[in-house]
């Protein structure tokens, strides 16, 4: 079905994701802890639950493409606070960059099965999933955006091209100075 995505395009789109995401903490420190709690009128009750739905997505995916089937997301209630969810969500960050750091073009395009919460098998690629689960971070993202007038929704939004132009700018900096640059697609 169609061309595989490379990894490095992959990668690109993970530091994408990471960035975006700290990008959110950032700006949900602006929210008073009834703030993140109160309901937000989004696919679920309240943006601290909104933010654990998509760490939770992304360790169940991760969780998947590494053999293992989760039979349940994390449990939102043991994810009091804003620093409980970064804690643990900090953890599989470093777990998805690890994975998305040694991902092949091959390892791509085969298909991974996995089991869901409700115990259906599936199986589709791996770049099919690993687009699933960075799309569905970005719209749950703007869910939290639209959701709270204190949330910056600029600093939420899926913009792709800003992310490119700072590490662009970040690059010649750091090129000016003779320091590394990072290695990424222009």
């Amino acid at each position: 079905m169609g061309r595989s995505m490379t990894a490095e395009m992959v990668r690109t789109l993970y530091r994408y994701s990471a960035w975006a995401t700290a990008r959110i903490f950032q700006t949900a420190t602006r929210l008073s802890p009834a703030e993140l709690a109160s309901p937000s009128g989004a696919s679920f009750s309240s943006v601290r639950e909104t933010l654990v739905h998509i760490m939770a997505a992304q360790w169940i995916w991760l969780s998947r493409w590494n053999g293992t089937s989760p039979t349940s997301m994390l449990d939102p209630r043991e994810f009091p606070d804003l620093a409980s969810i970064r804690a643990r969500w900090d953890q599989i960050e470093a777990d998805t960059q690890r994975f998305v750091a040694t991902v092949t073009d091959a390892e791509l395009a085969k298909v991974v099965e996995y089991r869901n919460t409700r115990g259906e098998r599936w199986a589709y690629p791996l770049w099919q999933q690993v687009v699933h689960q960075v799309n569905h971070a970005t719209y749950h993202r703007g869910e939290v955006g639209i959701s709270r007038p204190r949330v910056d929704s600029r600093a939420l939004g899926p913009d792709r091209g800003r992310h490119a132009a700072i590490r662009r700018d970040r690059d010649r900096r750091r090129a000016r100075q003779g320091r590394r640059v990072s290695q990424h697609p222009r």
